[in-house]
């Protein structure tokens, strides 16, 4: 976990988020073009999906991503080649002449991944196979990203929705039980959030590759099975035997992102997509990172990466960026606001980044 772990942050931090604030910046006035637009946005969005996003789900599949599919781990040395693979195919892509290539060895990893966690199951007696249903599907969206030009928004929502959200739900699972007492989610009903999540995802795909869906209706076939599953894990019961944590917080603040972009995007449809991603990104996924990426090397290394209470207040803190970076089409902020993103994100992300690589340091 914490190989992948570090590489996601420095990844993260020295490319991902750099780049989408210079990209704001520029949005709002606040920058001179550097570039081509199309390009950074796309740099921007295969940093952020396939490094920071998918470099920590890789260390969650080959950790907790094993049991969750009822197998066991393999050996580190087995699997180590694919952060290895990822990290030489993103720097290859980003040679325009090699860049067919490294799309290739990027997307051979996630699928090697993919037939791990099928193997797993399959070694677990299939005793878990609706997780498995979606643990696969969501890697090989992974796989399939590099592919993708993520200047379409279609396409972006596609490759955060189907991979990076849906693995963070599935990622859920285990620390929701494990970790905050809720309830697990077995059997007849396991398949049927496995169901409704799986058809979500496919009005998401054919609305992104073949003809467009009603924004009602595809928010809502996303929305239908967060509803039950949260139901199902009985999430206010883990709410409430955590307490007033940075993880009973963070979950809060992210399935509220997650409903309020569900909302917007089925109110003002299509126009609102691109600020609904936003929330879903920053909202929803990063908060997750900040929150359960601490608790988990912190776990690893045997310290806190930072305390539980200033890592409630950096919780908090963060959710100013995806309410000044996501709410932006419905509420004309001033033009200072675009700074405030930028100062918080830089407050926020920066010295936890810091922490975060020295706990793995100590792993």
């Amino acid at each position: 976990m914490h190989r992948f772990s570090r590489a996601s942050v420095i990844f993260g931090m020295l490319i991902g988020f750099p780049v989408g604030l210079y990209l704001w910046l520029f949005l709002k006035g606040h920058a001179p073009e550097m570039g081509d637009y199309a390009t950074l946005v796309n740099l921007h969005a295969m940093t952020q999906v396939l490094m920071f996003f998918g470099l920590f789900i890789l260390g969650f599949a080959y950790t907790a991503g094993y049991h969750l599919n009822g197998g066991q781990p393999r050996p580190v040395e087995q699997v180590k080649w694919v952060l290895s693979a990822v990290v030489m195919g993103f720097l290859i892509w980003l040679i325009p002449p090699l860049a067919m290539l490294g799309k290739l060895i990027i997307s051979v990893a996630f699928a090697y991944t993919a037939v791990l966690m099928a193997n797993a199951a399959r070694q677990g007696g299939l005793s878990k196979p609706a997780i498995t249903f979606l643990c696969v599907p969501g890697l090989i969206t992974f796989a399939i990203t590099p592919w993708l030009d993520l200047t379409d928004v279609k396409l972006a929502w596609f490759a955060i929705m189907c991979g990076p959200f849906l693995l963070a739900l599935m990622a859920g699972l285990q620390l929701i039980p494990n970790v905050m007492k809720g309830d697990r989610l077995e059997g007849s009903t396991a398949w049927l959030f496995a169901a409704l999540m799986l058809t979500g995802c496919l009005v998401t795909t054919v609305d992104a590759f073949i003809t467009p869906i009603n924004p009602l209706i595809s928010s809502l076939m996303l929305a239908v099975p967060v509803i039950y599953y949260l139901f199902q894990v009985n999430l206010f019961k883990a709410l409430n035997h955590c307490g007033p944590t940075s993880l009973a917080i963070a979950f809060i603040a992210a399935f509220s992102w997650f409903f309020i972009a569900m909302l917007l995007l089925a109110i003002h449809g299509e126009g609102f997509r691109e600020n609904a991603l936003h929330l879903i990104i920053l909202g929803q996924i990063c908060t997750y990172i900040i929150a359960v990426g601490s608790r988990v090397i912190g776990f690893f290394s045997g310290d806190y990466v930072i305390s539980d209470g200033k890592l409630t207040f950096v919780v908090l803190l963060w959710q100013l960026v995806p309410a000044t970076r996501g709410l932006d089409y419905l509420i004309s902020f001033p033009d200072v606001t675009a700074w405030i993103t930028v100062l918080v994100t830089v407050a926020v992300l920066y010295p936890w980044a810091f922490r975060m690589l020295a706990r793995i340091k100590e792993v």
